[in-house]
């Protein structure tokens, strides 16, 4: 098991991993050397050390790599059984690199990130040739923006507005479900 990150997200993947009986986990810190204190030392190395006195059966591997290349993740991916890809901020091009090795070498992984500074997102799990891949993922995703600007979150479920409701009815539904929940009359 690797887990590339280790920041809030990274090490409570970490932790829970650990928690679980996990034997072997490796822990990639990306944020290299331009994000450390003065120093030396990681910026959650406190975190990190209290994840070893709370687990001594398990055995951890510390890497610091910016892993900027598919030869990168490669190398971390090698002998693993499962990749988590768990960054507080998006990092342009990781996951599409992620994404080839982990096709290549046949090896299921997942993502979790950061979202809107209040949670967290865990998944979706990548399986090599039983499972899209994170490309056809990411178009998916991309073709349905147009068609989620009609569709809301309300309360416990989604609400689609058919392109018959007027005005009226949608204005409404703004003053019921609170002005945050639906889009302007410009949206519309």
């Amino acid at each position: 098991m690797a887990v590339i990150g280790s920041g809030a997200i990274g090490i409570a993947i970490v932790m829970a991993l650990a928690r679980l009986g996990i034997g072997r986990i490796t822990v990639v810190d990306t944020s290299g050397p331009m994000m450390r204190p003065d120093n030396g030392e990681l910026p959650s190395s406190a975190l990190l050390s209290e994840v070893e006195t709370q687990h001594p059966g398990v055995r951890f591997t510390w890497i610091n790599d910016i892993l900027d290349s598919p030869d990168d993740i490669a190398a971390i991916a090698s002998e693993k059984d499962v990749l988590v890809v768990a960054l507080d901020a998006p990092r342009v091009g990781l996951h599409e690199i992620v994404n080839h090795v982990c096709l290549e070498k046949r090896i299921p992984w997942m993502t979790c990130g950061n979202l809107r500074s209040v949670a967290c997102s865990i998944g979706p799990f990548f399986v090599p040739y039983e499972t899209c891949c994170y490309t056809c993922y990411d178009r998916r995703m991309k073709s349905n923006l147009e068609a989620s600007l009609s569709v809301f979150w309300v309360g416990n479920g989604y609400i689609r507005f058919p392109e018959s409701w007027g005005m009226r009815t949608k204005a409404r539904l703004r003053s019921v479900y609170g002005r945050g929940l639906i889009p302007s009359r410009s949206r519309w």
